[in-house]
This record gives C-alpha cells, sequence and structure tokens, in this order.
C-alpha cells in the first residue's frame, strides 16, 4: 500500500526542473535573478557559510524552489561525507511540516552515492503523489546502478495503474 509521505502534493514539483535549478515556471523572472541559475546544491552550500542577514536571498531562492524551512544543521546533514547522514535526512524532512520534503527527495534521488539514491527513489515511489512517481520513474530508468535501474519495471506498472489522476 503506497504511503502519503508528501502533504503538499505537486507544489515542489511544478517548480523544479531535473536539474534542481531554474523553475520550469517563472523563467523570466529567473532571467532577471542571478541566483536562479546556479544549481541548488551550491545554493545550499553559500547558504550555510553565511551569515543569517547575508543568507536572505539564497534563503528565499531555495524556499521559491519548494526547500521549505532551512536550518544549519539540516543542511549540513546533506553535505555528511556519511550516506547514511543523508539517507536519515529523508527522514527528518519527512517529518517536518513545511521541510520541503519533495524537493530534499528530488535531490538526494541524484545522490552520488547509490545506496542515497535507491533510499530517496523507493520513497518516491511509494507515494501516493502521481507526479512525484513519475519524476522516480524519470530517474530510475537513467541510473546507471542496477539496483536503481531494476525499479524501473515496479514504477511503469504504478505510473499505469490506478496512481494516475
Amino acid at each position: 500500500m503506497p504511503i502519503n509521505i508528501l502533504p503538499n502534493e505537486d507544489k515542489a514539483l511544478t517548480r523544479l526542473t531535473p536539474d534542481s535549478r531554474t523553475p520550469a515556471k517563472g523563467r523570466v523572472e529567473a532571467a532577471n535573478d542571478p541566483l536562479a541559475s546556479i544549481d541548488s546544491r551550491e545554493l545550499l552550500k553559500k547558504w550555510i557559510a553565511l551569515e543569517k542577514d547575508e543568507a536572505q536571498p539564497i534563503e528565499r531562492e531555495l524556499a521559491r524552489r519548494g526547500f521549505g524551512k532551512l536550518s544549519k544543521p539540516l543542511v549540513q546533514q546533506f553535505f555528511s561525507d556519511d550516506p547514511q547522514d543523508r539517507m536519515r535526512l529523508i527522514d527528518k524532512v519527512l517529518a517536518q511540516p513545511g521541510g520541503g520534503s519533495e524537493t530534499w527527495l528530488l535531490l538526494l534521488a541524484g545522490d552520488a552515492n547509490p545506496d542515497v539514491r535507491l533510499f530517496a527513489v523507493t520513497f518516491m515511489a511509494t507515494s501516493n503523489n502521481a507526479a512525484l512517481v513519475e519524476k522516480a520513474w524519470q530517474m530510475v530508468i537513467r541510473d546507471h546502478d542496477p539496483r536503481i535501474a531494476d525499479l524501473a519495471g515496479r514504477l511503469r506498472e504504478r505510473r499505469e495503474g490506478p496512481l494516475r489522476r
């Protein structure tokens, strides 16, 4: 049975492109904003390095991308060298109201570590959110790790099944 992990359903998914840069909507505004063309990972690095007052424009851009309420410990956990820390981050953002779970899942589904990618894509695949399942499918069909690529068949069935709206 699928779990409903995303209270704000398609909010972030309609705003993000797969590379987590410029949102699909609002590209005209993004052309006038230099932060809009910077990858989300880079923005998170910049945000964590700055003092609160200096970080506000970056925080606004990250919020526009769907990251929700940011905290230094949360972002530091995202940049942890330990893949287990990054996997635990998923549980944290899912439990945090307004935590931007969709956006964090999408970002972690592109992690360098295949275990983190598998963990994130598995959460995405069990969602009741058809758009998130679609994103998971798009990610698994392109992944070079066989454990992740093997999810494609099951996700194809979910995409074509009763989950469709």
